[in-house]
């Protein structure tokens, strides 16, 4: 009987490598599709630094908080308010967010393949909001230089600490 230094047998080793593998193709096609669904392009997704930028374009969070997100435990934090602010673009729940979180390989795909598409920044309240506004304040005949849209206000559709 031959002994071996590693007490895993090679083919138990080579198992687990091909359900990374498969994950990993999971996870890259979802994002491609995710990134799709809210008119970025889908291979974004697979490219290191910009993909972050497309994520936060994707969250209406501001570019600048890619410097944030590549700080240690600072990252960490926006990187869960940028994942909240996707699922809730994409009328999902803080629920959703979470499962996102930590079941993303189910998660993920529901987002990238489910029937949802990306909402506008401040959901449907915001819209309309915006055209109550315009028209109360916005009399078409003045010669006011502000635009209707300097009016609106964003109402949030659900309770959101940040």
């Amino acid at each position: 009987m031959t002994t071996t230094p590693f007490p895993i047998e090679p083919w138990v080793i080579m198992a687990l490598v091909a359900v990374e593998l498969a994950m990993m193709l999971l996870l890259i096609a979802a994002w491609w599709r995710i990134f799709e669904k809210a008119g970025e392009p889908g291979w974004a997704a697979i490219v290191p630094i910009y993909n972050g930028l497309v994520a936060l374009k994707i969250a209406g969070k501001p570019m600048w908080w890619i410097v944030l997100l590549l700080i240690p435990i600072v990252g960490f934090v926006f990187g869960l308010i940028v994942i909240f602010s996707i699922a809730r673009r994409f009328g999902k729940g803080a629920g959703f967010a979470l499962g996102m979180i930590f079941l993303f390989p189910i998660f993920d795909p529901l987002l990238a393949w489910g029937g949802r598409a990306v909402q506008p920044a401040g959901g449907v309240i915001t819209a309309v909001a915006s055209a109550y506004f315009a028209s109360t304040f916005c009399d078409a005949s003045s010669t006011s230089r502000h635009s209707p849209s300097t009016f609106a206000i964003s109402v949030p559709t659900t309770w959101w600490p940040w």
